[in-house]
């Protein structure tokens, strides 16, 4: 079985999902069951939306407020249009200098090991 590194994803038991075929497979028999699916990569922006940004503002204030008191007043008072801007500004520079060396299995597939599976021929889908 030596199906290539591809942007599909195979498992054995629909939760531990590798990219490479016969890592995934190597213990299965002609006729058992296993799992394929397609590969979502990541970037770091993908972990920090509106709710992050939210709370990192919440943060800012906390911090004024322990340092200064009622002298911060509602700070930091930021505007929708500043909130949006902040958001792609913070997003952008995580994605510059974070790397996601992850991902995540998504529409999920069951299939049957076929001997043409076993045997190295690529499967329906684009497996190489």
């Amino acid at each position: 079985m030596t199906k290539a590194v591809t942007d599909l994803c195979w498992s054995t038991n629909n939760e531990n999902f590798y990219q490479d075929f016969s890592m995934a497979t190597d213990d299965l028999e002609v006729g058992d069951t296993y799992y394929e699916a397609d590969v979502k990569n990541h970037v770091p922006s993908d972990f920090f939306g509106r709710w992050a940004l939210d709370r990192m503002l919440e943060k800012i204030s906390e911090s004024a407020a322990d340092v200064c008191g009622e002298h911060s007043g509602d700070f930091p008072d930021v505007q929708p249009d500043v909130k949006a801007a902040l958001l792609a500004d913070i997003q952008a520079a995580l994605d510059r200098h974070l790397k996601c060396d992850f991902y995540t299995a998504e529409n999920v597939r069951e299939k049957t090991l076929t001997q043409e599976d076993v045997e190295g021929v690529p499967a329906q889908g684009g497996a190489a």
